[in-house]
């Protein structure tokens, strides 16, 4: 993680990984039920249909009036990935999710849905790492494909190859899961992995080269294939754009006004202080090359670096786990993030306020590339431009600057907005 990004907004934001409440939990748990005991049950394991979950989370929940609104209330992603017909949640459902479920309908856990179980210790983890390990040895076993000159590089392997642990019972583990439950899930999975026929009990087979599975390929636990998820389905919404209606050096000086305005901001030296002549003239310097681009940028960013915010308070400081990530949430950005965090506690300001502060970060990411050509960084910087608006090429060195100072402009006016329309401290509702 680099420094100008958030520790203290890693986990915030995730959507597939917000707490669950108990209900939601004791729904996760029916739809595992009948494969973790299906001894219990005296059937062989398997996905189970929406009618046993609903009765028996009405059974153990009698004042609930509607099982089907607690399956709608589990976390999802916003949109459906590429090749799935359906948006990517904890649990996945044999039928269209937009019609209220049938009786006879399936319904079966995600790898999002494992990992939502093992974080609350209703699942081993176990589980959720073994399922996205397996992807990251399919996108492995496709890099290798090799290409051919006039037709799709192409192979099917028996999914039964990759899922004997996940077939045979242990001590500590007492229960089998079929492949065809496997292959179901994989069926409905963020990535596109391909597995026919569904319906069988055995001889299942991965079609690896019609979708590539590349981003997967270092993927090696849950918890990274949730994060190349989130990231992926970030990268492919549309995104916000921000204009305000005066120049960067008026929004900054804007902002730190109503700043040192409010009430909770702290007596001190105002928000914008430019170390050196060099980096002030940055803020309104006029771009038509990419050295002048790097120039200005790297002002741009220094301006930003030293701007007067609050410090983090010293008990979110010692929850951090090493001393990397309490330097990054001491990072200017972070700091100005966390203070507004803690001002605002309306969910659409903050809501607001985040997407602003993603803008900051994405001109830091774009500067650091610039800084250190390594592949990590620069992946980084193709996501941080694209959500600028900028190309994943420049060649254009004007109008990519242009775009920056007016995102940036958009992104602290908005800011300006929120901390100007936010009601005096004592008036808002205790957390």
């Amino acid at each position: 993680m680099q420094p100008e990004q958030d520790a203290l907004e890693t986990a915030a934001g995730r959507a597939l990984r917000q707490p669950l409440s108990a209900l939601q939990v004791d729904l996760l748990k029916l739809v595992w039920a009948p494969i973790v005991n299906a001894d219990m049950y005296d059937i062989e394991p398997a996905w189970p249909v929406w009618d046993f979950v609903s009765r028996e989370l009405h059974r153990q929940h009698p004042e609930l009036e509607d099982a089907a609104k607690v399956l709608d209330s589990l976390p999802r992603l916003a949109r459906a990935p590429r090749y799935r017909d359906h948006p990517y949640g904890l649990v996945w459902r044999s039928s269209p999710p937009t019609i209220r479920p049938g009786p006879a309908e399936q319904i079966g856990l995600s790898i999002a849905g494992l990992e939502a179980l093992a974080s609350v210790q209703q699942v081993l983890a176990d589980e959720p790492n073994g399922l996205a390990v397996l992807i990251g040895l399919l996108a492995q076993r496709e890099a290798r494909l090799q290409a051919k000159p006039t037709e799709v590089a192409r192979q099917d392997l028996p999914l039964e190859s990759f899922t004997a642990g996940f077939k045979t019972a242990t001590a500590g583990r007492r229960y089998r899961f079929p492949d065809r439950e496997v292959a179901k899930l994989l069926a409905h999975e963020y990535a596109p992995v391909m597995v026919f026929p569904l319906e069988v009990e055995s001889g299942h087979q991965v079609q690896l080269g019609q979708i590539s599975l590349r981003q997967y390929r270092h993927v090696d636990s849950a918890a990274a294939y949730l994060d190349l998820v989130q990231d992926d389905a970030a990268a492919a919404a549309p995104q916000v754009f921000y204009q305000s209606p005066l120049t960067l050096v008026q929004t900054l000086d804007y902002l730190a006004y109503v700043l040192a305005a409010d009430p909770q901001w702290p007596k001190g030296p105002r928000l914008t202080n430019a170390p050196d002549l060099q980096s002030a003239a940055a803020v309104s310097a006029v771009v038509t090359n990419q050295h002048e681009f790097e120039t200005a940028l790297s002002g741009l960013c220094t301006v930003i670096d030293q701007l007067a915010v609050p410090p983090v308070p010293p008990g979110t400081l010692a929850a951090q786990a090493n001393d990397q990530q309490r330097t990054e949430v001491q990072a200017t950005i972070s700091r100005l993030h966390d203070w507004l965090s803690r001002r605002l506690r309306d969910g659409d300001q903050l809501a607001r306020v985040n997407s602003a502060i993603s803008v900051l970060r994405a001109v830091r990411t774009v500067r650091v590339e610039a800084q250190h050509r390594t592949s990590s960084t620069q992946d980084r910087a193709v996501k941080a431009r694209r959500r600028l608006g900028l190309p994943d090429v420049v060649s254009d060195w004007s109008d990519a600057w242009n775009a920056i100072q007016s995102q940036l402009a958009g992104a602290l006016d908005v800011i300006r907005q929120e901390v100007q329309a936010a009601p005096p401290p004592g008036d808002q509702p205790a957390s």
